[in-house]
């Protein structure tokens, strides 16, 4: 009996360090930050968005204010989001940038798809955005 517990700890801490080494792939990043958008997390979301030049303070807020206010009501009109799909990702040869397409389907029963383009920034992808 001892050695089934053992076996049994040992394949769950074995698992665990599976799943926490995985690599964080950009479409997987793009599924959850669109999901931070239907979870009306909006200070994640923006938080993922990239800008070459950055994102100074005063666009945050303003990037925050707009997620809540325009894309809650676009969200809301279609009664929520209630799932997003990866349908593509392809990386470019540099390995730090990708395209993403998602589609996300609403309450209502439409199904809407977006492409979005992905940049690695310090070892993580971000949504990059452009002016």
């Amino acid at each position: 009996m001892k050695k089934l517990v053992g076996f049994g700890l040992l394949m769950s801490v074995l698992l665990l360090m599976f799943t926490s080494c995985t690599e964080m792939t950009p479409g997987k990043a793009a599924v959850k930050y669109v999901n931070y958008l239907k979870d009306g997390k909006y200070e994640k979301y923006v938080d993922a968005m990239y800008q070459e030049d950055g994102i100074t303070p005063e666009e945050r807020t303003q990037l925050i204010a707009l997620s809540k206010d325009k894309g809650d009501k676009a969200i809301q009109e279609k009664k929520g989001i209630k799932e997003v799909t990866l349908v593509s990702e392809k990386m470019a040869e540099d390995g730090l940038t990708a395209s993403v397409e998602l589609e996300l389907i609403y309450g209502d029963g439409t199904k809407e798809k977006g492409d979005y383009d992905m940049v690695k920034v310090d070892k993580e992808w971000k949504m990059k955005m452009s002016k």
